[in-house]
């Protein structure tokens, strides 16, 4: 940790303060390379890379308070939920192996997990100003999350998402009630038990996949199938395993593609009750390739599912998407560099169609799935290891990650001479001194596999690289006027001054870091950090219904809203706010989260045998074998 960037103390409970670091307005000028972007064998670019210009006119709110985060002028959050007297220990809490459901199976019985009330009265006021300002926080946090979801049912309940601005809810998921599935793990945490009930209702009577129509696949799966797992898995409601099961099955063909890969969208209800039949095409922007993190980033739920529900769909549904993973790890041995794989592939051969390679979209949550994978099998899944070491020992050894001449630390983007060239050395590859805000995954990707390193030294390396990579993320809202950060961050010139663009998502990753930092370190500047984003979100999001808005630019003193709410700032990024000043053995041991931090058991029956995805196999091909049909 570098010693400018530590407050002098933490900040007392009586008097809580926003430190935010106001950048000078920066230039957009970018940093010419000497290999063009293709995508198919086009060039390409991508549109964040611009940067809006500010609307000066958007009206800017006052710092909310401690305890009640709603802006001034913003209708009043509703009535706090009374929260249980008992304070049960949640399931994570330092408890053995299962003697539940599953005895030996899974870390914790499914459906054993339970809200701790937070202490009251004489037992809180007797806590250290600390551990009392931390109180107030995640109460803060909680009340918001209230606010929010009060907000979406109000506005658009039966719908994806809500339109904050505007009013009215639009189905841009497919009809999914997404933002219910979403929110419901978060709700559970935070022992909302209205809210989660409300939740339970909405999916009971809105969701069916007879009414769905075409949806994508990485979306439906992180978002619905993993919100559906992770709540059976946290209390046991057969609903939510029922309407999973029906989700999977309307998901099936997905895997009919030649490569292995999984087809990007399918329509829902085109699909036959047994998995078969169906409709599945390319991806709009892409033609006929898969991102990489959509073929990569299915695959926890799915293996999650068929332990929860048995059955040979669900077995046949783990083995596709694990099968993919295998088509992604013949090309990885070919044709990647520095730790990184293209993140465009055929949905014919598998090979790449691209000579991108990034850590950020559209390829990040592969990497954070590999390591994941490992810890939800109980960490005994060897190839998942391997490939995931041979990640960060490659962004390491490729001059992937790099260090600015002023201090800050960046994956870079790696563009290759040619799509799909094999066996690249350093003289084939440019790389562009830019990191997405999804980047910021990888702290907590390294601190989940952390004690694998070959030594002391490895490990300390690692370590060094995690806290460096979550001192950037932070500075991408340290520097922003806004207190809240854009899209991507880029060096430019010879001087490699910091540029920022695109508009504040809602997104979750730095806070996800900060949550790992913290829980690997105790340290309290992740704390901080934290409370530093969370209030500036409060503060610039916030809208006069008491949902939150999306920012159009996020490099403004006076930001303008946009008329857009993800549906993961209640699953993800109240999530990870919540739980930063909640006791570490919360969700803590016994638990992985998805790539929408939705909680699910770890499982050491997953990993018996060694698991489903072989040792690396001679072959230099990256088309997989043929499949049978699911």
């Amino acid at each position: 940790m570098s010693a400018g960037l530590r407050p002098a103390a933490v900040v007392a409970a009586a008097a809580v303060a926003v430190v935010v670091a106001v950048a000078a307005a920066a230039t957009t000028s970018v940093a010419t390379v000497s290999v063009p972007f293709i995508v198919n064998g086009l060039p390409g670019g991508c549109a964040a890379c611009g940067c809006a210009v500010p609307d000066t006119q958007s009206r800017v709110f006052p710092l909310p308070t401690l305890l009640h985060p709603a802006p001034c002028g913003v209708a009043p959050a509703p009535p706090a939920v009374a929260a249980p007297k008992t304070r049960a220990p949640a399931a994570g809490a330092g408890a053995g192996p299962s003697e539940g459901d599953h005895p030996g199976r899974t870390a914790h019985p499914i459906g054993s997990f339970r809200y701790r009330a937070p202490p009251d009265g004489a037992e809180a006021a007797a806590l250290p100003t600390t551990e009392r300002t931390n109180l107030a926080r995640r109460s803060a946090v909680r009340v918001a999350t209230a606010r929010v979801w009060s907000a979406y049912v109000a506005g658009a309940a039966g719908f994806d998402e809500l339109r904050p601005l505007s009013g009215g809810g639009v189905d841009n998921l497919g009809g999914m009630v997404a933002t219910a599935v979403d929110s419901l793990s978060t709700l559970l945490l935070m022992g909302l038990d209205a809210e989660a009930a409300a939740a339970r209702t909405l999916i009971d009577t809105h969701l069916s996949v007879d009414r769905v129509g075409e949806v994508s696949v990485f979306e439906t799966t992180i978002r619905v199938l993993g919100g559906l797992v992770s709540a059976y898995h946290m209390v046991g409601d057969a609903l939510y395993l029922k309407r999973a099961v029906a989700l999977a099955t309307a998901l099936a063909p997905a895997f009919s593609a030649p490569s292995g890969l999984p087809w990007p969208r399918c329509t829902l209800n085109a699909t036959a009750p047994d998995g078969s039949g169906g409709s599945c095409r390319g991806h709009p922007t892409s033609g006929e390739s898969a991102l990489l993190a959509e073929v990569g980033s299915i695959q926890l739920e799915l293996r999650a599912l068929a332990h929860a529900a048995p059955s040979p769909l669900t077995a046949r549904l783990r083995e596709a998407a694990e099968g993919a993973i295998a088509v992604v790890r013949r090309v990885a041995s070919t044709a990647g560099y520095g730790g990184l794989v293209p993140s465009h592939l055929s949905l014919a051969d598998g090979r790449p169609t691209t000579n991108l390679l990034t850590s950020g979209a559209p390829a990040d949550s592969y990497y954070e799935y590999l390591v994941k994978a490992w810890v939800q099998g109980g960490r005994t899944e060897a190839p998942y290891l391997a490939m995931w070491q041979r990640v960060l020992r490659g962004v390491l050894e490729g001059d992937v990650a790099y260090t600015s001449r002023k201090g800050d630390t960046l994956l870079r983007t790696v563009l290759t001479v040619a799509a799909g060239r094999e066996g690249l050395t350093a003289d084939d590859v440019s790389f562009l001194p830019r990191m997405d805000h999804f980047s910021c995954f990888f702290p907590g990707a390294i601190l989940s596999a952390l004690d694998t390193a070959a030594d002391a030294d490895e490990r300390a390396t690692w370590m060094e690289l995690a806290t460096r990579l979550t001192e950037t993320c932070h500075n991408m809202y340290a520097r922003s006027p806004s207190g809240l950060a854009g899209e991507q961050v880029r060096l430019a010139g010879a001087d490699e001054s910091w540029r920022m663009a695109g508009g504040y998502h809602l997104r979750p990753e730095a806070i996800e870091a900060y949550f790992h930092m913290y829980r690997a370190t105790r340290d309290p500047i992740y704390r901080e950090w934290t409370w530093e984003a969370f209030t500036a979100l409060e503060r610039h999001c916030t809208t006069p219904s008491g949902a939150v808005a999306a920012l159009k630019v996020a490099r403004s003193g006076r930001p303008v809203q946009d008329d857009l709410m993800h549906s993961f700032v209640l699953s993800e990024t109240f999530k990870y706010a919540y739980l930063v000043f909640e006791e570490p053995d919360v969700l803590g041991e016994g638990w992985v989260f998805n790539t929408e931090a939705h909680p699910l058991l770890v499982t050491p029956a997953l990993g018996e045998g060694g698991g489903l995805l072989p040792p690396m196999e001679g072959g230099t091909g990256p088309t997989a074998a043929p499949k049978d049909e699911l």
